[in-house]
């Protein structure tokens, strides 16, 4: 998983959801990785290989990437692996994590159980008696 320091939710905050989502199945090893290295102004053959010479350096050969954004082909052919396109369509999944994030209620049932107290808020109404806390003040 990679983060920026301008992300709207905490990175690792995030990678401890993964690590959570993905900690029953021992063959599933999450890492994180700060993206300090991406340049947005690149074309995206560019950019692909910059991300492709980076993952090089940090971990063990990648040999499949799989996903479904328009990056992947680009990227794994940089990494020299074989991409496996997943629900490009999102036929499967029809949700994007931008979507989740901009309106988590319309998209609850895809958030999982573990991380959708992230996305609630609690309102406390204070004050003295008999001032419509509890019921609504329907005079007005």
């Amino acid at each position: 998983m990679s983060y920026t320091d301008s992300d709207p939710i905490d990175g690792n905050l995030r990678f401890s959801w993964l690590l959570e989502q993905f900690s029953s199945d021992p063959k599933i090893r999450p890492h994180i990785i700060k993206d300090d290295f991406d340049d947005e102004t690149l074309p995206l053959e560019d950019r692909t290989r910059a991300w492709a010479k980076k993952m090089k350096t940090v971990y063990p050969p990648i040999q499949v990437l799989i996903g479904s954004e328009h990056y992947g082909p680009p990227f794994a052919r940089h990494m020299n692996a074989t991409h496996i396109s997943f629900d490009p369509g999102r036929s499967q999944v029809p949700v994007a994590a931008t979507a989740i994030r901009n309106r988590p209620l319309t998209n609850w049932n895809f958030i999982p159980a573990h991380i959708q107290p992230y996305f609630l808020k609690k309102i406390c109404f204070y004050g003295p008696e008999s001032t419509g806390k509890t019921t609504p003040d329907r005079s007005r």
